[in-house]
């Protein structure tokens, strides 16, 4: 026992020595950054120290200390007054965020006044002493803009206005563009997505000036990707490929541009463990349809370009690629999945039955389909029921079954449903029927998808493996109530049994082919919109 005590005292003793010598260290490397501060001649030579001592300051959240050192340090050592307005200024600021992000309302409430004059009256000081070239003009506009953002107040505008200018002004001479990146990057993270734009360009087109080489153009846009910055690593792909095209061969151009669009698209973005961008995938698509080449896609580039605007919900679009697709490869390894979307696309968002059952009815009868077979037949047992041809609707339902034996276990049990409410005189299961009507009655025409998004992520997912499904509304307010929205879930869920108060569900697919998972969003006063998603499990 006592040797036991012993250990825990020990122990004890240990760290809080260990606190203490942390503690002097800390108060030690202070002091010996305040006399570099101290002797340093100008701003230029203090910088590095004071960075140091903002790093200390912050770390332990003594932002109060370190305006206070500033101050004093302005008082007795006029050279540095441009860097340490510079500092107050982040520091105040710094401080104002982390007392709301600790709820410390006390001293925000008491003292906020005097740390936002802190801000201005220290960053007009810079502002007033510099010029729009010298890197600490433009990291005091960051700072300004920053601060008016999160104040919402009426200089924000004003403020963002002067950064742009700043930066613009900046990077005209010879200067470390890692700054102009960086405010890019923040400007994106705060929703200010086409200013973000702007200055990612300015980057990218300082890379141009620097005459960097085609290779290490093209290394640069890729690690921006692999980085996740879509915008920077687009920006730059489009200097590359305005390069090229202005040099090569149209054959030779047309072979990288090709690359560079499948690179964006799902496929190639879900096997490396990238950002997907469907959006500029098409756009690098239709600069190859300018090139005069579009004949010579192979069947593989053709399929990605469909598949990219269907998953992007581009479905007129995709119909088309599809439709060029099984043109030109009739039998191809694709042909069946494009035919079956091709129907999807006809009856759920162009309404054109007709259209939609020639071609479920040609795979229906293809024994070479597989999945698309039975899903086929499904699709056609339930355009026969909304159609109350429930004969013909019996037929396809009881073909169905005696195809998909074990093999089909969701699609058969979705087709077993609808037979026995034919057999049984009873109205087809009422989500599903919400859907069906608000798709092809006359009077729903207006419901065109635009209202109602449904997302699913992945968007391609392994048998057994988690699908998120999500829906989200666009609907206008009612006065300050909050509008109660029900959302009547039908197609093929999967696992899943999302109740009419869930936006969103996950689920499972225990069997092979392409899905389509549909929704009705409503109101009390009737429906908003509808929408499908449609995914492939592989």
């Amino acid at each position: 026992m006592k040797t036991a005590k012993l250990s825990v005292l020990l122990t004890l003793i240990i760290l809080f020595s260990g606190l203490v010598a942390s503690a002097y260290s800390q108060e030690d490397r202070i002091a010996v950054l305040s006399k570099q501060i101290m002797d340093s001649g100008d701003c230029a030579q203090a910088m590095p120290y004071l960075e140091q001592a903002k790093d200390l300051y912050f770390k332990n959240y003594k932002y109060s200390e370190f305006a206070d050192f500033l101050k004093s340090l302005i008082a007795k050592k006029q050279g540095l007054n441009l860097c340490a307005n510079y500092y107050i200024a982040l520091s105040r600021f710094s401080q104002l965020k982390y007392l709301e992000q600790e709820q410390n309302w006390d001293e925000y409430f008491s003292k906020g006044n005097d740390y936002r004059s802190d801000i201005t009256e220290s960053a007009q000081k810079v502002l007033e002493s510099t010029q729009a070239k010298d890197e600490l003009n433009l990291k005091t506009r960051f700072i300004l803009w920053q601060f008016h953002a999160s104040q919402q107040d009426a200089f924000s505008q004003q403020a963002l206005a002067s950064l742009m200018s700043g930066v613009q002004e900046y990077a005209k001479g010879p200067v470390d563009m890692q700054l102009v990146k960086e405010i890019a990057a923040q400007l994106q993270a705060l929703g200010e997505k086409a200013k973000a734009q702007q200055l990612y360009k300015i980057y990218a087109d300082n890379l141009v000036i620097s005459n960097i080489s085609d290779d290490d153009l093209i290394k640069s846009a890729g690690e921006f990707r692999k980085d996740g910055n879509l915008e920077l690593s687009e920006t730059i792909y489009d200097i590359y490929i305005d390069r090229f095209l202005k040099t090569l061969p149209k054959e030779k151009s047309g072979l990288i541009l090709s690359d560079i669009a499948k690179s964006f698209g799902f496929a190639y973005s879900y096997a490396n463990s990238l950002l997907p961008d469907p959006v500029y995938s098409e756009k690098l698509f239709q600069k190859l349809d300018g090139l005069g080449i579009a004949q010579d896609f192979d069947e593989e580039l053709l399929y990605q370009r469909a598949y990219n605007l269907e998953k992007s919900k581009e479905f007129s679009g995709a119909k088309d690629r599809y439709s060029e697709l099984l043109m030109r490869f009739p039998e191809g390894i694709y042909a069946n999945e494009a035919r079956f979307k091709v129907a999807v696309i006809n009856a759920y968002v162009l309404r054109d039955i007709k259209a939609a059952t020639e071609a479920f009815s040609a795979l229906s009868g293809d024994d070479t389909a597989a999945a698309y077979r039975i899903a086929s037949l499904y699709q056609l047992g339930l355009l026969s029921q909304w159609q109350e041809e429930d004969e013909s609707a019996g037929k396809y339902y009881g073909k169905l079954i005696e195809l998909a034996k074990t093999d089909f276990p969701q699609t058969l049990s979705m087709a077993q449903a609808r037979l026995g409410e034919i057999e049984n005189g009873k109205p087809m299961e009422y989500n599903l029927k919400v859907f069906l009507d608000a798709t092809f009655k006359e009077e729903n025409s207006n419901l065109n998808m635009s209202k109602v998004d449904l997302a699913a992520k992945p968007v391609s997912a392994a048998i057994d493996s988690a699908v998120e499904l999500g829906s989200t509304a666009f609907a206008e307010q009612s006065g300050c109530m909050q509008v109660q929205m029900d959302y009547l879930w039908s197609g093929d869920l999967g696992a899943g049994s999302p109740s009419s108060k869930d936006p969103d569900f996950s689920t499972q697919f225990s069997e092979p082919g392409t899905k389509v998972i549909s929704v009705v969003v409503m109101t009390p006063t009737g429906i908003i919109d509808r929408s499908i998603a449609i995914v492939d499990i592989k």
